[in-house]
């Protein structure tokens, strides 16, 4: 995946991605905004208070954390299936009766086979991390963890395949292992850090934050903002973007719980969203780029690609300045190639237009591409292509897929 700048929205499509799923996997997938409460209802006929931690099973099974409705329940964890539908609820320990809101994100750890869910430190008789067995569907206190570490409270909870990550707010974003012992500790990259989810393919976490002064990058404000941060680092990568495109039309909503899984072959975060009217799941598919690419990279800039954005806008980099360029697009992201002597990577199977774009120095160059209602598909694929006059082979970047938010 090629380097963004600090203030571009990373190749992330949020949306409904079913038939980009169906033209690419061979079966279809909704993801956008799942009305988990909605479904609890239904089911239940009751809502939760809240909802504010996720993990997901080995099957896509979605475990979200709710507090209890009155005082003298006790705290709860919903299992829904991938779809969304409601399937069985479990009473969270005893132990964590003090809490004022009991569990908190979760993560799976697949070697155990088990569940991890943060807590209130406060209200826990029986260590601040508290795990789920999931074969037997049951809590597992001998499996608890004490995390000793920096952080007051514990809200965001990730599981690398090594050790757990920790961060409430702006508090220090730390790692400790499954003896709860401190590893690392970093500043956090946002000041309002509510979820946490491991990008197992980049070897990054994701940050689900309220916003504030260090997490809104080119779209400020209180929000569903979610950042990628690099453990080996210590700072953030420069990848972000606002999921509040996903939510229902006219609701305003916070993150909570995060998670990262496949979904119908894709990689894709889950993020528990608290709104005003609606409190659920939003899903954005997380692996946008496809093929290797051959030169220059491609990213959009001026935000997600919702419906009514104008500032949406492609952006190539690392072209010659002397030669040809051009953005194609096509309906879909299916790649073929290379073709010796003419292309050495894949390229876009089913180009459909192409529109030429000149390259500043530096080797840049820019489309804008405003999305007004009803002028674009549901989905595009992008590709930066440039002719190399002097040895006539094309230079490609990777195939940049969009899903655009309707």
């Amino acid at each position: 995946m090629p380097t963004l700048s600090r203030t571009a929205g990373p190749l992330l499509a949020c949306s409904l991605l079913a038939a980009a799923v169906a033209a690419q996997q061979g079966a279809a997938t909704a993801l956008g905004f799942v009305d988990l409460q909605a479904e609890l209802e239904r089911a239940t006929g009751a809502r939760a208070p809240t909802l504010t931690g996720l993990a997901v099973g080995p099957g896509g099974e979605l475990f979200v954390t709710a507090p209890r409705r009155a005082l003298g329940l006790p705290h709860r964890l919903l299992e829904f299936d991938a779809q969304g539908g409601f399937v069985a609820g479990y009473d969270a320990p005893a132990t964590l009766d003090g809490s004022a809101v009991g569990l908190r994100d979760g993560c799976f750890e697949r070697g155990a086979g088990r569940l991890y869910f943060a807590v209130d430190p406060a209200g826990s008789a029986a260590g601040n991390v508290v795990a789920f067995d999931l074969a037997t569907r049951r809590f597992a206190p001998a499996a608890n963890v004490t995390a000793h570490v920096a952080t007051p409270s514990l809200r965001g909870l990730a599981w690398d395949g090594v050790a757990f990550w920790t961060a409430s707010l702006a508090s220090p974003l730390t790692a400790f292992d499954r003896t709860g012992v401190e590893r690392s500790r970093f500043a956090p990259p946002a000041d309002g850090v509510v979820g946490l989810a491991w990008d197992e393919d980049r070897g990054t976490l994701w940050v689900a934050s309220l916003g504030g002064a260090r997490s809104g990058g080119a779209q400020p404000g209180n929000g569903v903002h979610l950042l990628e941060w690099d453990p080996r680092t210590g700072v953030a990568t420069g990848f972000m973007f606002r999921a509040d495109h996903a939510l229902p039309p006219g609701e305003a909503a916070l993150p909570a719980g995060a998670e990262i899984h496949r979904v119908g072959g894709r990689l894709v975060i889950s993020v528990i969203v608290q709104g005003l009217r609606t409190c659920g799941l939003v899903q954005c598919e997380v692996d946008a780029l496809v093929g290797s690419g051959c030169g220059p990279s491609i990213d959009y800039t001026g935000g997600n690609a919702w419906i009514g954005n104008t500032d949406f806008a492609l952006r190539a980099a690392g072209l010659a300045e002397s030669d040809p360029a051009v953005f194609a697009a096509a309906p879909d992201a299916t790649l073929t190639g290379p073709i010796p002597g003419l292309i050495g990577c894949s390229f876009l199977a089913t180009i459909v237009a192409a529109f030429p774009v000149a390259v500043s120095p530096g080797g840049e160059a820019r489309l804008a591409a405003p999305i007004a209602l009803g002028t674009w598909p549901g989905a595009v694929a992008f590709q930066a292509l440039q002719l190399a006059t002097a040895t006539a082979r094309i230079r490609a970047s990777p195939a940049l897929y969009v899903a655009v938010l309707r």
